[in-house]
This record gives C-alpha cells, sequence and structure tokens, in this order.
C-alpha cells in the first residue's frame, strides 16, 4: 500500500471517529412518487434519539411504523414500537428520545402513504 492509499485510509478512520464522537445523525431515506406528487420516507438516528417522517407534496392518508432500540452497559435489547396512524394531510414525524442513560443502536421504519385510491410502501433503516 503507498503512502498516498495510507494517508486516506488514515483521513477516512479520523473523519468517522470525530463524527461518531461529535454525535452525528446517521439518515436513510427513500423517495417516490404517487399520483404525481411526490413521497418520502426518512429514519434519522444519533446518539440518543432517533427521528422519523413519512410526507407527501399532495394530500392524502399519511403514516408509518418504527422500532427504535437502544442499550445500556447491562441491557442489550431494549426496543420501543412508535407508530404516526393515518394523519390525513402532507405529513407525520416523531422524534423518540432515549431514556437518560441509554445509548441509540438502530431505527426500522415501514412509511405508507394513501391518496385516490393508490398506495406507497417504502422501508427505511439507520444504525448509530
Amino acid at each position: 500500500m503507498n503512502k498516498f492509499t495510507k494517508g486516506i485510509l488514515s483521513l477516512g478512520l479520523a473523519l468517522s471517529i470525530l463524527a461518531g464522537a461529535a454525535g452525528t445523525a446517521l439518515a436513510d431515506t427513500k423517495t417516490g412518487s404517487l399520483g404525481g406528487s411526490n413521497t418520502r420516507g426518512t429514519s434519522t438516528i444519533s446518539k440518543y434519539s432517533a427521528y422519523v417522517s413519512t410526507s407527501f407534496t399532495g394530500s392524502g392518508t399519511v403514516s408509518y411504523s418504527t422500532t427504535y432500540k437502544y442499550v445500556n452497559s447491562s441491557n442489550l435489547s431494549t426496543g420501543k414500537t412508535t407508530r404516526g396512524d393515518g394523519k390525513y394531510g402532507s405529513s407525520v414525524s416523531t422524534t423518540i428520545p432515549a431514556p437518560a442513560g441509554y445509548k441509540s443502536v438502530r431505527v426500522d421504519s415501514s412509511h405508507n402513504v394513501v391518496a385516490s385510491g393508490q398506495s406507497w410502501r417504502a422501508t427505511t433503516k439507520a444504525d448509530y
């Protein structure tokens, strides 16, 4: 491995460590369209919380279902399921905080938009 490649790898490792230390949020987003209007589903996770959103540029029933997992030093499999149930309009979202002393691990979400007899579905996931 030459000096340039080693330098690039070292820089990448340093940046990833700094990003983790700063609590940088990691996100997964899926986009699409339904009846000519744009759809978007997002799951975002940071060190101590998760954010889930489903949006639609038209008007319809917009919802999500998500499972958010977090851990502390003695519990490695804690989770919480949250639903944004069928809000008629253009978007539904929430921020889910981990309990005090816990850190985020993963968020898994399913997004759903229904309008004019048609539907759009997507899944998003993010790990911290």
